[in-house]
Order: structure tokens, then sequence, then C-alpha cells
């Protein structure tokens, strides 16, 4: 259903579903349908867009969340894969920190033309200023 719908309506349908999340746990609902509500909050997560239905996505994480036990199947990691490839590395001393200097060319970041660079400013948006756009109050 929520599909054919524009995203502004699925808010409003999804409203329904996450007030009534008690109805779905129930064990009547749960058995059946705990698949159905998996795939439609999926869904909808691939439609939205990450930046700018931030809270949208929030709202279905935790919807997501409120659903389904910590012991659901889904969500363990039962081959227990890791991604051993990924390493931080932690500095221990304030001054090997890079945060905050400005990449070098011994870096390796290359900047070809038309891309932001030579000290372009990059505008970020207030918090006050994103609810203005988004159409969110304060109160």
């Amino acid at each position: 259903v929520l599909d054919c719908l524009p995203l502004y309506q699925c808010d409003k349908v999804f409203s329904f579903v996450e007030e009534n999340v008690s109805t779905w746990k129930s064990n009547s609902f749960y058995t059946a349908g705990k698949n159905y509500l998996l795939r439609m909050c999926n869904d909808l997560l691939r439609r939205l867009s990450k930046s700018q239905n931030t809270v949208f996505c929030g709202r279905i994480q935790l919807f997501l969340a409120r659903l389904f036990p910590l012991s659901e199947k889904s969500g363990l990691n039962l081959q227990s894969q890791f991604n051993l490839d990924n390493i931080t590395v932690f500095n221990k001393n304030e001054q090997e920190s890079t945060l905050g200097q400005k990449p070098t060319e011994e870096d390796g970041m290359e900047v070809e033309e038309g891309e932001m660079g030579d000290g372009e400013p990059i505008l970020v948006p207030s918090i006050a200023m994103l609810g203005i756009i988004c159409g969110f109050s304060s109160t």
C-alpha cells in the first residue's frame, strides 16, 4: 500500500502503524504479520533520503526496535561474519590528531576542476533553519 503513496501520505499512514505497536506485538498479529511490517519499513527506508528525511527514518527505526525483541533472528549475526578489514586508528596524543587540519597533496586528496576546493566554504544549515525547511515547529 505504501509503495503507491507519496511520502507525505506514507508519514500519516505510518503514524497509525506506529501508534498501534502494542497491537502488532500481540501474538495473533506478530506471528502472521512481522515479515510484512519489516518489509514495509525496509521499503520505506529505501525510498526515503537519509539526509532529507532523517526524522521519518528515525521513527521507522525506533518502531522496528520496539517491535522486534533483541533475540530476533534477523537482527543477529548468526554466522559470525565480521568486517575484519575495517581498522580504526585512535590517537593517544592530541598533537598527533589530524582533525581540523587541511589535507596536503601528500595525503592523496586530488581535487578535480569543478569540485570543491581552494578554501570554498561549506554551508551547513542550523537546526532552526532545518526545522523551517522541513516544516517542523519547535513547539
